[in-house]
């Protein structure tokens, strides 16, 4: 099982990624951590 946490923090573009977050407006901001959580809770329904 891949720690896919530590995969994006190891990621090249994680500077792109924080730029990018930072650039969205506050309601995107919500939609993108809801979006996170999902994606969150699918990875470790995998184990």
């Amino acid at each position: 099982m891949y720690d896919y946490g530590s995969l994006f923090l190891h990621d090249e573009n994680i500077k792109e990624v924080i730029k990018f977050y930072r650039e969205l407006s506050d309601v995107k901001k919500i939609r993108y951590m809801e979006l996170i959580d999902i994606l969150k809770k699918a990875l470790s329904n995998l184990d």
